[in-house]
């Protein structure tokens, strides 16, 4: 079998067609490719390509099928709704406090007319943004791009505390 390109590839196993090898992507890598780099979240997305250049390096570098952007996205939509993170930590995780300390009584507040506003108003969630457009520039048709998203109950168990969203209250 001939060597297939990374879309190729990804359309064969969509297909349930054979493929050159096995594809495969890293999900959500920013924490390593800052590691690697020895900087942070902060850093990275502080770059005027809010850091595309070096995902776009790294998963080259290691021939990934397709390109993650935007690492850590529901970490920055929660950081807009009011959620503390901390992205300073060199190579390190985005951690996350929580944001509602009464969820009956906070949630009914939040306004769905403006979430577009609040989310646009939050630096990181427009780094996120231009981190995609400057990755989809310099990858242009060659590799599928994705972006990865926490469910709801990820969501929830970060806005309200874990321990709060897994234990009943009485």
């Amino acid at each position: 079998m001939k060597a297939m390109t990374p879309k190729e590839r990804i359309d064969a196993v969509i297909n349930h067609k054979p493929t050159d090898r096995t594809p495969f992507s890293v999900v959500d890598g920013g924490a390593w490719i800052a590691k690697r780099e020895g900087i942070s979240y902060r850093e990275l997305y502080g770059r005027e390509d809010s850091g595309a250049g070096s995902i776009v390096k790294w998963l080259d570098e290691i021939d990934s099928d397709m390109i993650s952007a935007v690492s850590g996205v529901f970490t920055a939509c929660l950081n807009a709704f009011g959620c503390p993170i901390s992205i300073d930590r060199i190579g390190g995780s985005i951690d996350t406090g929580s944001v509602l300390t009464d969820p009956e009584d906070e949630i009914p507040k939040l306004s769905k007319e403006t979430i577009r506003e609040t989310l646009l108003a939050n630096e990181f969630v427009r780094n996120m943004i231009n981190q995609t457009r400057n990755i989809k520039s310099l990858v242009g048709d060659r590799k599928y791009l994705f972006a990865d998203i926490a469910g709801p109950f990820t969501m929830a168990a970060v806005m309200s505390g874990t321990s709060d969203f897994v234990e009943k209250k009485n």
